[in-house]
């Protein structure tokens, strides 16, 4: 007796996987997937451990592999976009957690030298800083006080420097 498979109506969803896996530097794990994209960095921290604890939330990121004009992509998988990525996956689907590297905009970036840049900085071209011996050159403008705490007043410069009395 053969049986006769009905097609599926067109207006059926399909279901969303009930298990998942993570991927992250090789190590694979099953897990149920995520409702959103925080419990997904939530489950993969748990999973992973120590390697992603210190991480900050915004450099974990998810991708999946997708054929695109039959090549083999990687596909980011933004945080809007979760619900409805997870509920196209099959079950068992390979999601890769990536970290992204850390950004710091507090140091400004580091450029390579070139050979011809250290030479011209070991050169004598660059100006020497002071030395503290030079700085006792500036002299304050303003009367000095005297031992007793009050500003000496009677003496006085003259234009062209002569004592006046």
């Amino acid at each position: 007796m053969s049986r006769k498979l009905s097609p599926r109506p067109l207006s059926a969803k399909p279901s969303p996987p009930d298990i998942v896996t993570y991927r992250y530097e090789g190590e694979m794990v099953y897990v149920p997937p995520a409702q959103n994209h925080q419990d997904a960095i939530r489950l993969a921290r748990s999973e992973f451990g120590e390697p992603l604890r210190h991480v900050f939330d915004r450099q974990i990121s998810f991708s999946v592999n997708s054929v695109v004009h039959h090549e083999t992509r990687s596909v980011r998988i933004s945080p809007l976009s979760w619900p409805t990525v997870m509920s196209t996956l099959s079950r068992y689907e390979i999601i890769d957690v990536i970290v992204q590297p850390c950004i710091d905009v507090d140091c400004p970036p580091e450029y390579p030298v070139t050979q011809d840049e250290k030479s011209d900085l070991k050169s004598s071209v660059y100006l020497e800083p002071p030395s503290p011996k030079s700085s006792r050159r500036s002299l304050s403008r303003s009367p000095s006080p005297d031992h007793d705490g009050t500003v000496e007043t009677s003496k006085t410069r003259s234009w062209f420097g002569k004592l006046k009395p």
